[in-house]
C-alpha cells in the first residue's frame, strides 16, 4: 500500500509500541482485577465481623441481647430530641458498666465508680473516657431538670462508648 520503506518502517514501529501498550493494559487489568477481588473479601470479612453478633440457631437468627440492647442505644443518640440522648446516657452507662464487669470479673456487689478506681490505665486504656461518661450520667442524675445535654456532647459519647465496646470486644458492635 505504501510504497516509501520510511513509512513501512514506521508502521511496523507503530504496531509494535500498540502490542507492547496493549500488554501493559492486560496487566494493568489483570493486576487491578486482583487487587480488587483482595479488597472485596477484605471487606466481606469486615462486614463478617461486623455482623458476627447474628448467630444461625434452629434455621432462624438470633441477635444477642447485648446487640439488642446496643441498638436500642444507638436509636436513642440518632434521635433529634433531647431526652433521648439522655436516656441514651444513661443506658450507655449502665451498658458499660455491665461489660466492664463481665470482662474484668468485677465485684457484682461494688458501686460502678468504685469499680471503676479498681481498674488501671493498664487494665483499659480507655478509662478516661469510661470516666468521663460515668461523670457526664453522674451530672444528668444530680441536676436533674437543670442539665442539658449537647449534640456535640451526645457524639462525643456516642464515639467514646464504641471505642470502649470495641476495645472489650463486645458483640453487639
Amino acid at each position: 500500500m505504501f510504497s516509501a520503506p520510511w513509512i513501512q518502517n514506521l508502521i511496523q514501529v507503530a504496531q509494535i509500541v500498540a502490542a507492547f501498550i496493549s500488554i501493559l493494559f492486560l496487566f494493568g487489568i489483570i493486576y487491578f482485577t486482583m487487587k480488587r477481588m483482595e479488597l472485596r473479601e477484605k471487606e466481606r470479612e469486615r462486614w463478617d465481623a461486623h455482623f458476627a453478633q447474628v448467630r444461625k440457631t434452629d434455621g432462624r437468627e438470633e441477635v444477642s441481647a447485648d446487640a439488642r440492647e446496643w441498638g436500642a442505644i444507638r436509636d436513642l443518640f440518632h434521635s433529634q430530641e433531647e431526652n433521648d440522648w439522655k436516656l441514651a446516657l444513661l443506658r450507655t452507662d449502665a451498658f458499660i458498666e455491665d461489660q466492664l464487669t463481665r470482662a474484668f470479673s468485677l465485684d457484682q456487689n461494688l458501686s460502678y465508680a468504685d469499680k471503676l478506681k479498681g481498674l488501671t490505665h493498664g487494665d483499659i486504656p480507655l478509662l478516661d473516657e469510661v470516666w468521663n461518661i460515668h461523670k457526664l450520667r453522674n451530672r444528668l442524675a444530680h441536676e436533674k431538670g437543670n442539665f442539658r445535654m449537647s449534640r456535640r456532647e451526645a457524639d462525643e459519647m456516642m464515639r467514646s462508648a464504641e471505642n470502649i465496646l470495641e476495645y472489650l470486644s463486645c458483640d453487639c458492635l
